[in-house]
């Protein structure tokens, strides 16, 4: 799982320190990323929609980059571990795969007969309606902080679920059923 997140740092933390120093410049790096190393999807494309200013076409953009990172980055570690002498403990990671933050639910109770190591399933848990990437979008016109608030967890803050407050207005329909 560390070298799973080091491969998602080394993709993508250049390109955001190349897009803070000109813009332009991490557009035309990226265009040559995607001529020498193809991804899911157009990184040059993903940073041209994030530089526009125009919010949908930034959120865009950064929903382009987190498909590839769950496609291109991730897939492809997670099927050389599937294929390893870990396989057997790897394939139990589904059982443990909890929201991220608390405007989204656990994979197994959206998913309970997929495989959180299969991208097509970790894609449409991340992207279903009234989930993750919906709340996410949402979030500043609903609590302009809470972003921030969220990113700025610990690690063991969110592994034990420790989320509070909760913003009521942006919980999943029927969230509070599942407690």
């Amino acid at each position: 799982m560390v070298r799973i997140g080091k491969a998602i740092f080394h993709d993508l933390a250049w390109q955001h320190e190349a897009f803070l120093d000109d813009p332009e410049v991490a557009i035309d790096n990226a265009t040559a990323q995607d001529a020498t190393s193809p991804a899911r999807r157009s990184y040059a494309d993903a940073w041209r929609d994030i530089a526009s200013g125009d919010p949908d076409r930034i959120a865009n953009g950064n929903k382009a980059l987190l498909e590839n990172e769950q496609f291109t980055i991730i897939q492809p570690l997670y099927d050389q571990i599937a294929a390893s002498s870990e396989a057997s403990t790897f394939s139990r990671t589904r059982a443990f795969t909890n929201k991220i933050h608390p405007y989204h639910r656990d994979f197994l109770v959206r998913f309970p007969t997929g495989d959180v190591i299969k991208a097509d399933d970790r894609w449409a848990w991340i992207t279903e309606d009234d989930g993750m990437w919906a709340k996410w979008q949402i979030m500043p016109s609903v609590a302009p902080d809470e972003r921030t608030r969220l990113v700025s967890l610990s690690f063991s803050d969110i592994l034990g679920q420790r989320f509070d407050p909760i913003v009521d207005a942006l919980m999943p329909t029927g969230a509070n059923d599942e407690d």
